[in-house]
């Protein structure tokens, strides 16, 4: 079995588009002006901490 998560965060005082975003930068791998960086390391270690604990 298999999840996608997908996360992003807009940048202040942007208009948001949720679905513009999935397929641009999900589903296309797009770079959107109107997204912050996120913390990729820290996010992968916090999902592997609360679903992965003991699987390994």
């Amino acid at each position: 079995m298999s999840m996608d998560l997908n996360f992003w965060k807009y940048k202040e005082g942007v208009p948001h588009d949720n679905n513009r975003v999935y397929e641009l930068a999900c589903c296309d791998g797009k770079t959107i002006e109107e997204l912050e960086n996120l913390p990729i390391d820290e996010i992968l270690k916090k999902i592997h901490s609360v679903f992965l604990i003991g699987k390994l």
